[in-house]
């Protein structure tokens, strides 16, 4: 009799969210070696880097498979599932919002579309979740097998939360 090997698949919350885990500590890495660099802590910089970082990153796993993304998207984003042309046009505004915040190109501007990109969004998933649906959050594009859950209303709400403090130490 030959004995067949099973593997067993974990599907804990490390193996879930490990590709999310990884691109957030990639990101919190760079936000440091930039501050190192620099020879001191500043908060604006900071956060700058760090919503660059995050608007880089997360716009390329999108731009993998780019009506993947715009599908997915579509399924809980208000906008997005009333125009395929936002669907599509997001990676590429989430882009130019990381260039914006990595060379500090219209701060104003770029942390008022963060705001409301981001307000928008935590709209859409808020809504999912009230309703307990269960559907694949796009926020790292469709490579990874994510499920929109509270941490997606988190990271929203994170980008949100350092716009506003952006907006506010920007006009102080």
């Amino acid at each position: 009799m030959e004995h067949v090997k099973t593997q067993t698949v974990n599907t804990g919350p490390w193996t879930t969210y490990k590709p999310l885990i990884l691109v957030a500590l990639f990101i919190v890495g760079v936000t440091m070696l930039v501050e190192l660099n620099a020879g001191d802590f500043t908060p604006m910089r900071a956060m700058n880097t760090f919503m660059a970082g995050f608007f880089i990153f997360f716009s390329f796993f999108k731009f993998l498979n780019l009506n993947a993304f715009a599908d997915a998207f579509s399924t809980y984003d208000i906008l997005a599932k009333r125009s395929r042309t936002y669907a599509l046009a997001f990676p590429f505004v989430e882009l130019a919002l990381g260039v914006a915040f990595a060379l500090n190109l219209y701060p104003v501007a770029a942390n008022i579309i963060t705001v409301v990109l981001m307000a928008v969004g935590s709209y859409g998933v808020w809504l999912v979740l009230k309703r307990k649906g269960t559907i694949q959050c796009a926020c790292l594009g469709t490579i990874f097998n994510l499920p929109m859950t509270k941490i997606t209303l988190f990271e929203n709400g994170l980008m949100m939360v350092m716009a506003l403090a952006s907006l506010a130490l920007h006009r102080s």
